[in-house]
């Protein structure tokens, strides 16, 4: 398909490779946290216990108060996190709208991606279409 692609196309990829590599990445994240093990074969609670800064516990931290900023500090990066911390943290995330906030960047993110591939041929964009769904539709 991309046999004899010129300049234009070439940025074209390129404005949809980067928002949509960044949107699986944040994806990714929130299914670190809050994806079904048994689909994901990731803990939901490695993550936490390992202290992974995302963007997801960035905004988290920047909402939060400061009691609750202590409660991020005491659960966040204990190796010995459990599944109640884990669902404190969650809470957090939940009710600082952390999670509305990711969800809300992978559609402006996918969107971005998509638009970039208006410039393509349809076969091209339809694949890249499908590929930005399954990568970025992959949480519950």
């Amino acid at each position: 398909m991309l046999a004899g692609a010129g300049a234009a196309e070439r940025r074209a990829l390129e404005a949809f490779g980067d928002p949509v590599g960044i949107a699986f990445q944040l994806v990714d994240d929130l299914l670190g946290v809050f994806g079904d093990p048994g689909v994901t074969g990731k803990s939901v609670l490695s993550d936490l216990r390992e202290g992974k800064r995302t963007h997801l516990l960035a905004i988290t931290y920047r909402r939060a108060d400061g009691r609750d900023r202590e409660l991020l500090d005491r659960l966040v990066g204990d190796p010995d996190l459990d599944e109640t911390g884990a669902e404190q943290v969650r809470g957090l995330m939940v009710r600082h709208g952390a999670v509305d906030a990711v969800r809300d960047r992978v559609d402006e993110l996918v969107r971005r991606a998509l638009d970039a591939t208006d410039a393509l041929p349809p076969a091209l964009r339809d694949e890249l279409t499908s590929l930005t769904h399954r990568l970025t539709e992959r949480a519950a």
